[in-house]
């Protein structure tokens, strides 16, 4: 009965917000992440100094994040994100995810020491420094941003505004 209660209000959550993004913008970019790759059991590492033995796996700190995963809905949010999206007639962007939490979007410089902590970013090349989720999001959509390919002496359609929400209470993203 609890359990089934948690999942109701799992699901309602989803579908509300993923209604909300679906009737304000007309373009959401996301992260194509494999959950499925990212709930695996890791497999064991065996002792090559004991034979029979297995050496420590991380399999605690994995069931930890996995039970995150499936407690925020990753896979059902993007399921009906997409479904919601493309019967409004609006687009959704998936871009791959790799390095876009290492990746500077001032310099475009990636490297591992660019994250200082779970929440802290700050390039090392540039010295670029901002939250590390606001960083990786403006990854995101400059990922799933076409470049503009400007006539001659004409500037692209929409060029110098990053606003994307249809109601104009709406902040959008700002570039």
């Amino acid at each position: 009965m609890l359990h089934e209660r948690v999942a109701q209000r799992r699901k309602d959550w989803v579908e509300k917000i993923t209604t909300r993004l679906a009737e304000s913008y007309d373009f959401v970019a996301v992260e194509a992440l494999q959950t499925t790759n990212m709930v695996r059991r890791p497999k064991p590492k065996p002792d090559p100094d004991n034979p029979g033995q297995y050496l420590p796996n991380g399999a605690a700190a994995k069931a930890g994040l996995s039970k995150g995963i499936y407690a925020n809905c990753w896979g059902m949010f993007a399921r009906r994100l997409g479904h919601k999206m493309q019967a409004s007639g609006t687009t959704l962007v998936a871009v791959p995810p790799k390095n876009s939490s290492i990746e500077c979007r001032m310099c475009g410089h990636t490297a591992k020491e660019n994250r200082k902590s779970q929440a802290g970013f700050q390039c090392v090349a540039c010295g670029h420094a901002e939250h590390a989720d606001i960083q990786a999001a403006q990854i995101v959509l400059a990922r799933a941003r076409p470049a503009p390919t400007p006539g001659p002496g004409a500037a692209p359609q929409g060029a110098g505004t990053a606003r994307c929400a249809r109601e104009s209470g709406n902040q959008g993203w700002a570039a």
